[in-house]
């Protein structure tokens, strides 16, 4: 049985582009080279909205991990896309809930954003580990991460 990843990708237009489709093909490419490559299944998802995210986490019982690429902002939100591709903002409370309500489907969370610890912490009363990043990252750093 292979181990699920959830990429949740989101880029708004409004903010500076990041590499993450880039990231996806490290992560491939690190998995390919590893011994245990083809036991990891990473299935992205673009442009993610806050509707995408509770659909996605919900529609499916074999997500192992979750991981989010994309910006966070200093007042611990996540900023997924809007309709128009602009950044919305996501709180750490709806994360928390968002993950209380899914009961122990996810068991790992990694936010790769900026910022982005303290939602880290805040899944981690529903999921078994959670990492996110305790201040701003550049991008070749988020990719190799």
């Amino acid at each position: 049985m292979k181990i699920r990843v959830l990429f949740l990708a989101a880029d708004p237009s409004n903010l500076p582009e990041l590499g993450l489709k880039q990231e996806v093909a490290q992560i491939n490419q690190n998995l390919q080279a590893s011994d245990f490559g083809d036991q990891i299944e990473i299935v992205p998802h673009w442009s993610t909205k806050p509707d995408d995210l509770i659909q996605l986490l919900n529609q499916d019982d074999d997500w192992e991990i979750v991981r989010f690429s994309g910006h966070g902002s200093e007042a611990h939100q996540l900023l997924f896309v809007d309709e128009f591709g602009n950044s919305k903002p996501v709180s750490k409370e709806a994360l928390q809930r968002l993950f209380g309500s899914l009961g122990r489907k996810a068991r790992v969370a990694i936010f790769n954003a900026c910022s982005a610890q303290e939602q880290a912490e805040a899944v981690t009363q529903h999921i078994d580990c959670a990492i996110g990043m305790s201040k701003a990252i550049g991008d070749e750093a988020a990719i190799r991460y």
